[in-house]
């Protein structure tokens, strides 16, 4: 349905920047490593570089919640994720590592595996890799396995994507307590964070309300099961002249959608961090950048004891470098190629 394509392929755009099918030209990569070189860790709110990565890393090593951002089909942010966390380790080995790429629901499975009672195959298979993220698992399996030889409990910080299916054609209001998998109510957007969502949101809905002829057909032709499926975009669809698109359900429930994805891993790093015991919380990068998201949700929970680090991807531009993009940015290496995949793990934002 073209409700769920759109969605799915916008969320990438905006908070993975994943799966892409073209690699930027040289000039381009260029540009963007201008201001980051590879393999050097850097203040983004004075581009000053960090001479002693290891000194930083024992500092952090001492709050409750860091943040690693990831590109999700970039190899090299997945082996600096993993450098980062043994580092981090040898510091502090009161350790817990949550990841975004899987539902609470299967926080058994990941318990199951830590404690060494499940091979590799079993693990996957039960956690339904393919369906919930379906990156290539060789990226993330370092890391599973540094959890296993060292008992470091592995936390679940996201829902299942059919809850975020459902606030996103319903809205978080119409979705019954019971249903909510224990989310509390998610924080409002700050006004920044919602003029980005904006900004982003016409760009790849242009001709949002339009009766065109060939976006009918492509809703016929788009859906799970073969048949037209109707989507919260269908809804309220023709513009009304000056109503802001603030005003407007499909936008609303985008935006809910969103801010539930990002409460949801927010709210499971805070129940399990405390004084003695920190956790890492592994995700996409566009959930940290610019203080939005996660950030947002913790200091929305009165949590400001966290540190945000994210790896550089071609995608930035040097002008990204100012204070509040992240406490530490790390260049990479350029000749990384994008990894293509079959089918992208439905964000249902």
């Amino acid at each position: 349905m073209i409700y769920f394509k759109r969605l799915f392929l916008l969320g990438f755009v905006l908070f993975t920047s994943a799966c892409l099918n073209v690699v930027n030209s040289h000039a381009e990569k260029s540009a963007s490593t201008q201001c980051v070189e590879a393999n050097k860790w850097y203040w983004p709110e004075n581009g000053k570089i960090i001479q002693q990565p290891n000194d930083y890393l024992k500092d952090i090593s001492s709050k409750s919640i860091i943040l690693l951002g990831e590109h999700h089909d970039r190899p090299e942010h997945h082996r600096w994720q993993l450098q980062t966390i043994i580092r981090l380790y040898a510091f502090n080995r009161n350790m817990i590592l949550g990841f975004e790429m899987f539902p609470r629901s299967v926080q058994p499975v990941l318990d199951r595996w830590v404690a060494g009672e499940i091979d590799e195959d079993t693990f996957l298979t039960e956690v339904d890799w393919q369906k919930n993220w379906n990156f290539d698992a060789k990226f993330y399996l370092p890391i599973f396995h540094f959890a296993r030889m060292n008992s470091i409990p592995m936390v679940a910080i996201n829902v299942d994507r059919a809850l975020v299916r459902k606030v996103s054609e319903k809205g978080w209001e119409n979705i019954p307590q019971s249903e909510r998998e224990s989310i509390k109510d998610p924080a409002p957007m700050s006004d920044a964070y919602l003029a980005f969502m904006e900004d982003i949101y016409k760009q790849h809905f242009p001709h949002r309300g339009s009766n065109d002829k060939n976006e009918t057909n492509e809703k016929e032709k788009i859906s799970d099961n073969k048949k037209p499926v109707k989507g919260p975009e269908d809804d309220h669809g023709e513009n009304t002249p000056g109503e802001s698109l603030r005003d407007k359900p499909e936008f609303q429930r985008f935006i809910q959608g969103q801010q539930l994805w990002d409460a949801s891993m927010a709210q499971g790093l805070a129940q399990k961090a405390s004084k003695n015991i920190f956790i890492v919380g592994i995700m996409g990068s566009g959930h940290i950048t610019n203080g939005y998201g996660v950030p947002d949700q913790l200091r929305a929970m009165d949590i400001k004891d966290f540190a945000m680090l994210v790896p550089w991807h071609d995608q930035f531009k040097c002008s990204d470098l100012k204070p509040g993009f992240s406490n530490v940015v790390v260049g990479m290496a350029n000749d990384v190629k994008v990894v293509k995949n079959k089918r992208k793990p439905r964000l249902g934002i």
